[in-house]
């Protein structure tokens, strides 16, 4: 029994030495409690940016796509309004063409009309056309008209010394003409 009691006190001796050896600190206890809390705390805190963030990338990507349908379709817009441009400006090039033509011709009309004013009138007025120097005022004019048929029946008209029928062919060819460079 000796050895019993000796071991109870033995036992109770060594309990309470290891029972304090064993326990944390209430300050340690309270410090490590306090910095999970922290953390905790910290880790709400980066969750709550987290989701700010994210619900922010998703707008942003949302305004993206938004942006990317929108430059498409200002593309489309570009395109269409470049083949415009395109086809106005082949418009423009063929109207500037047509009204240069139409320009010559009138030009061509108003000295054909010249020729008869200076030859035709003054042959029905009885103006001699065997006069030299008439004719060579008549021949510049003739020769501004650029027109190789009546430089040609002019040219006939001065090599024949103002024949009838030569005179005949050359204002039937200027009347026959004429209308036809004004329609």
């Amino acid at each position: 029994m000796r050895k019993r009691w000796f071991l109870v006190g033995m036992v109770i001796l060594l309990v309470p030495g290891l029972l304090g050896g064993c326990g944390v600190a209430q300050e340690q206890h309270d410090a490590v409690v306090a910095e999970r809390n922290a953390a905790q705390a910290e880790a709400a805190s980066l969750q709550s940016d987290l989701d700010t963030a994210q619900a922010g990338v998703s707008s942003l990507t949302s305004d993206l796509d938004a942006a990317q349908v929108e430059a498409e379709s200002l593309a489309s817009d570009l395109d269409t309004a470049q083949a415009e441009v395109a086809s106005l400006t082949s418009e423009l090039s063929a109207a500037q063409s047509t009204v240069k033509t139409q320009e010559e011709t009138i030009a061509k009309a108003k000295t054909f009309a010249e020729v008869i004013s200076i030859v035709f009138v003054p042959a029905l007025a009885g103006e001699s056309v065997n006069e030299v120097e008439l004719l060579f005022q008549w021949r510049d004019t003739v020769q501004d008209t650029g027109d190789v048929v009546l430089q040609r029946l002019f040219d006939a008209v001065m090599d024949s010394e103002a024949g009838d029928q030569e005179l005949t062919d050359f204002f039937l060819y200027i009347f026959e003409t004429l209308p036809k460079m004004l329609e």
